[in-house]
């Protein structure tokens, strides 16, 4: 009897317990059903590709890249889409269906642009772990017109009198078209165009160009460009980029904080180079307009090269702000270099 009584017991025992642990099991399944409803849904940004190449475009034509954007997660995908330069022109699907995919699209105009290029799409999204992301679009643009020494050209002037400089234009060989003007949007450059003989076989035709920079050209750095007319109807013209650094140059020639709070944790700093060719000249101060601004200055070498530390403390109300910091030194054509300060203060919400 007892041994009977002792078996029944122990499987009222296991009863129990296999009652508890399927309790147990239920209890889990149903919180985690529970989690499962509570989850709030996601966006998840997820490009097939990031980079896109197209592989060679005349000059003057359109590039064109397709991007496609794939929404993983379970919420739709809001994004906007901002190019990091004037030249593209983005579209795109601002909204993107969960599981579903997007489209977007970019034109970049290669007017300015010359050999190996990479531009960039920035894009914003509600995706929490992707808030920034980048679509880079790639090409080669070529030209009918080879440009020696460069088709980006720094002319530095000497004190007085006009400065030039002689640059040569190569058509390439099977190239019918030929270059009829040059044309500047800067008064202070004067351009002389003028066949030449090419005995290179490689080359169609020849011209010699003269880039004049005149004597009321602006002391600092002026940026100017060159326009070629030709007759070709795919590169109906051809753009060259001229600086010209005269007297004393600031590097940066202005110096621009940003989006900055009232009261920033530490100072915001920025540096700021002053060089001269030829003629020495030497710092003798450098100020600013306003206390909350401090300045120094360290020689890199005498003579013609210098830099300017800008550091500033805080205290400006919200808005846009500007100062001056004006450099004293003992140049005869410029004894004052004034470098504009900017900044936007906007509070911390």
């Amino acid at each position: 009897m007892m041994g009977r009584m002792g078996r029944m017991g122990r499987m009222g025992l296991m009863g129990f317990m296999v009652g508890a642990l399927f309790c147990l099991q239920s209890s889990a399944f149903s919180l985690q059903s529970s989690a499962l409803r509570l989850q709030k849904p996601v966006a998840v940004y997820a490009p097939v590709k990031d980079e896109v190449e197209v592989k060679e475009v005349r000059r003057g034509q359109t590039a064109r890249f397709e991007f496609t954007i794939r929404n993983q997660g379970t919420a739709p995908l809001r994004i906007e889409v901002k190019p990091n330069c004037n030249c593209t022109v983005p579209g795109y699907d601002r909204v993107i269906a969960p599981k579903k995919l997007g489209k977007v699209t970019a034109e970049l105009s290669t007017l300015d642009l010359s050999g190996y290029t990479t531009k960039t799409l920035l894009v914003t999204t509600n995706d929490p772990k992707r808030p920034k992301a980048g679509l880079y679009m790639i090409t080669t643009v070529v030209s009918m017109v080879e440009v020696t020494p460069s088709e980006r050209i720094v002319m530095r002037m000497t004190e007085d009198g006009p400065t030039a400089q002689e640059l040569t234009l190569k058509l390439r060989k099977g190239e019918t078209a030929e270059i009829t003007a040059a044309r500047t949007n800067m008064r202070v450059i004067s351009p002389k165009l003028e066949p030449i003989e090419m005995a290179d076989p490689k080359y169609a035709r020849a011209y010699k160009l003269t880039l004049t920079a005149l004597p009321i050209t602006p002391y600092g750095r002026t940026q100017a460009r060159i326009t070629l007319a030709t007759t070709s109807e795919a590169e109906p013209e051809v753009r060259l980029h001229v600086i010209c650094e005269r007297g004393i140059v600031a590097m940066p020639s202005n110096v621009h904080l940003g989006v900055v709070p009232p009261k920033p944790p530490k100072p915001i700093e920025r540096k700021v180079t002053l060089s001269k060719h030829g003629v020495p000249f030497y710092v003798r101060s450098v100020t600013c307009d306003d206390p909350t601004v401090k300045l120094s200055y360290s020689t890199v070498r005498a003579g013609s090269n210098y830099r300017i530390s800008v550091r500033w403390l805080g205290g400006w109300e919200p808005g846009w702000v500007q100062r001056r910091i004006v450099v004293e030194t003992n140049d005869a054509h410029q004894p004052q270099v004034v470098i504009p300060l900017m900044a936007r203060v906007v509070p911390k919400p």
